[in-house]
């Protein structure tokens, strides 16, 4: 007779015991401790392909002095504030970062030409009428011959500088900076870009701030193509 038979049964018995009793143990803490479902604090929740706009801060006015102080920090002693265009200087959101930007008429030293003319420079110089559009409807383009324009002595420029962070142009690390030639005139005010009938037909994909202008008896605009300051005329 072998006695294994008789005691395996007991063995069972006690085994399932002991597993039901370790079960009935594991849901108890589980139960005790809930899920937390909550979302983290300040999570903010965007659908797919949803763009948040980031908000630009509110800026104070400028002043002469302030306007002043970045037109130094930017070019130094190469140019002067213009007192030919009065107002000299105008904000806005120009190249559509949604951060505030200066543009500021001056004028050229005479003794700093070579300066500002220099291609190492940390500015750049355009010219407000050489942006090149091609009509609508033209399959064949041809293009214009490239050209560089120069700072003449004399000639009043539009300053450009693109704020940088919250404080716009104010801030001292604000140094990117476009010297535009056929762009300083009487100021009339801002405007958005999507309003224009003529960027619309552009199909530009950023939404700026344009310098609404009175140059030479004719009224326009100076915006941001992207990658350059172009003057379009109201008249056409």
């Amino acid at each position: 007779m072998i006695r294994i038979t008789v005691k395996s049964p007991l063995y069972l018995c006690i085994a399932l015991i002991c597993v039901l009793l370790f079960q009935g143990c594991a849901r108890k803490d589980t139960s005790s401790k809930p899920v937390n479902s909550e979302k983290p604090v300040g999570a903010v929740v965007v659908n797919a392909g949803e763009h948040v706009p980031a908000q630009a801060e509110k800026l104070p006015p400028p002043t002469m002095k302030e306007v002043e102080e970045a037109v130094h920090r930017v070019l130094g002693d190469n140019v002067t504030v213009s007192s030919r265009i009065k107002p000299a200087f105008i904000v806005g959101d120009f190249n559509g970062d949604q951060v505030e930007d200066l543009a500021v008429a001056v004028e050229p030293v005479s003794a700093k030409m070579s300066e500002l003319n220099n291609e190492f420079a940390n500015w750049i110089v355009q010219d407000a009428d050489d942006f090149f559009l091609p009509k609508p409807g033209v399959h064949a383009v041809v293009m214009p011959a490239p050209h560089v324009p120069h700072v003449e002595p004399g000639e009043v420029l539009l300053e450009i500088i693109h704020g940088f962070g919250p404080k716009g142009w104010r801030n001292p690390q604000a140094r990117q900076v476009y010297l535009v030639k056929h762009a300083a005139a009487n100021f009339l005010g801002t405007g958005r870009s999507f309003k224009e009938k003529y960027i619309r037909e552009m199909k530009l994909i950023i939404e700026t701030d344009v310098i609404k202008e009175n140059r030479g008896h004719k009224s326009g605009f100076i915006f941001w193509t992207g990658s350059n300051y172009a003057w379009h005329s109201n008249n056409g």
